[in-house]
C-alpha cells in the first residue's frame, strides 16, 4: 500500500477537526480521535514524497503520531532495516497499540501488519524491541494482560477477526 490512502484520510480527517473546532465555537461537541500513522517505505531520502505535508498535519494536530519506517536507507548507511511491524512492536508501541485497540475501540487500516497486531495481543507483558521482527510474529498460547481480551473468550486471531467484522480492522492488500 502506497501512501495515497493514508492521504486521503488525513484530508477527511484534517475537515472533521475543522469542523470539531467550529462547533466546539458553537458548545457543540464532536469529539475527533488521534490519528496515528506508520509509514514504511525504502530510504527517507528518496521515497518520503509527502514530508512537509504530514509534518503540517502534525502541527496542526490533525496527525497525533507518526512513525517512519525505512527498509532500505542510503546504501553507505550504517541504520538497520526497519519495517512499520517493527515499529508497532516497540514496547511504549505496542502497548498504546493495545491501549487503543482493545480498550478504545481503536480503526485500524493496515498493510502487512496482522501478525504484529496478533502478536500485541498475546504479550503477557511488553518485550524488548529486537531488530528482526519476524523471530516474534511466532504464535504463542494466549496470555493477555488484561481481564478485557480475557473475558470474551477469544484468542487473539479471533479478536483480530472479531474486529475485523465490526469494521475496525481493514487490511490494505495489494501484490
Amino acid at each position: 500500500m502506497g501512501i495515497a490512502p493514508m492521504r486521503a484520510f488525513l484530508h477527511e480527517r484534517h475537515f472533521q477537526r475543522q469542523q470539531q473546532l467550529h462547533l466546539e465555537q458553537q458548545s457543540t461537541v464532536v469529539a475527533v480521535g488521534p490519528t496515528i500513522l506508520y509509514f514504511g517505505c525504502h530510504a527517507p531520502d528518496v521515497d518520503i514524497f509527502y514530508h512537509d505535508e504530514l509534518r503540517e498535519y502534525q502541527r496542526q494536530g490533525t496527525l497525533t503520531e507518526l512513525h517512519l519506517a525505512f527498509s532500505r536507507p542510503s546504501d553507505n548507511s550504517t541504520l538497520p532495516k526497519v519495517y512499520v511491524q517493527h515499529l508497532l512492536l516497540q514496547p511504549p508501541n505496542a502497548a498504546s497499540t493495545y491501549r487503543r485497540i482493545v480498550h478504545e475501540q481503536a480503526y485500524v487500516y493496515g498493510h502487512d501488519v496482522h501478525a504484529a497486531l496478533e502478536q500485541i495481543l498475546t504479550m503477557p507483558s511488553l518485550p524488548p524491541f529486537v531488530p528482526e521482527a519476524s523471530s516474534q510474529f511466532q504464535s504463542s498460547p494466549q496470555s493477555p494482560h488484561d481481564e478485557v481480551l480475557s473475558s470474551l473468550s477469544l484468542s487473539p486471531k479471533e479478536y483480530l477477526e472479531e474486529v475485523t467484522r465490526q469494521g475496525r480492522y481493514v487490511q490494505e492488500l495489494w501484490s
